[in-house]
């Protein structure tokens, strides 16, 4: 991707007009890897002074539009209005069908259920197109479910995207979906939001625990839904909390993201499982900040 849109580099198309790379997000309301790394990417681009050969297609009205505006990255983004995720990829693929050939597109985890049948729709018309199309895998794409497994398998054989994906673990598994992988590109830290030398209080709601003396287990971490391959582990926290506690050591874990069910009911579990494993003491779910 470094050498397709190098600034200095033009396109071989007939009217010698320079390449842009157009990127479809799965996830625009919530702060997750997805929304750092784009923002981190559109800031590469801008220092390079190259944000015109940037475009980054995002639901209007979404957490991801306030993240980039905030961030005065607004030149290499472009708003598609829709009622629902499903309908944002529908309208952002139509408007991909009428930008010139030569601009690339790069699907970003696109691999929930619902999304797999609009990728099957499309993928004539991208493929036709002689567009080049990419893929960035975060995660291994897995379904337990044969069906499932199989809904993946038609979309991204119709796509035949070149992968890129976010580790060598998530490359050595995916093969099976998308075979033309072309490298790993790991995901960036935001250093200056992430490192700054700041000797801030403790967040009110974290205080009490600090100051109870136990040792925090800290876990940033978006809560999903139970059972699923992806659920961030945060399920197995109690358990060792359980056994931290039968050692007579005073550990507590805290949980901090967003939990976006409705009536919190992924949040109730985890509290749930902790009160049955006797650590409903030692386990608190806060808000991100």
């Amino acid at each position: 991707m470094t050498t397709l849109l190098s600034p200095n580099q033009t396109s071989n198309s007939e009217n010698n007009i320079r390449k842009k790379l157009i990127i479809i997000p799965a996830y625009c309301n919530s702060l997750g890897g997805t929304t750092v790394s784009l923002l981190m990417l559109a800031i590469g681009f801008s220092r390079l002074q190259a944000s015109e050969q940037l475009c980054i297609l995002i639901h209007k009205g979404s957490f991801m539009e306030k993240y980039f505006k905030d961030a005065n990255q607004e030149s290499c983004i472009e708003l598609i209005e829709a009622n629902n995720s499903n309908e944002f990829l529908k309208s952002a693929l139509k408007w991909v069908n009428k930008q010139p050939k030569h601009y690339p597109l790069l699907l970003d985890n696109l691999v929930w259920r619902s999304y797999l049948p609009i990728l099957t729709l499309f993928a004539p018309s991208l493929r036709l197109s002689r567009r080049q199309i990419y893929h960035f895998c975060h995660d291994l794409a897995l379904s337990h479910n044969k069906f499932g497994y199989l809904a993946r398998k038609v979309a991204f054989t119709s796509l035949a995207p070149g992968a890129i994906c976010n580790s060598q673990f998530t490359a050595s598994h995916i093969r099976s979906l998308m075979p033309d992988i072309r490298g790993i590109l790991y995901q960036p830290v935001d250093l200056e939001k992430f490192n700054q030398n700041v000797n801030s209080a403790a967040p009110d709601n974290l205080k009490p625990i600090i100051d109870s003396g136990a040792r925090i287990m800290l876990t940033p971490s978006r809560i999903n839904k139970p059972g699923i391959i992806n659920d961030k582990n945060l399920r197995s926290l109690i358990p060792v909390l359980a056994h931290l506690k039968e050692m007579g050591e005073n550990y507590h874990g805290v949980v901090m993201g967003e939990d976006q069910s409705p009536e919190n009911i992924y949040s109730r579990d985890l509290l749930e499982s902790a009160a049955n494993a006797g650590v409903a003491d030692r386990f608190t779910i806060l808000p991100p900040v």
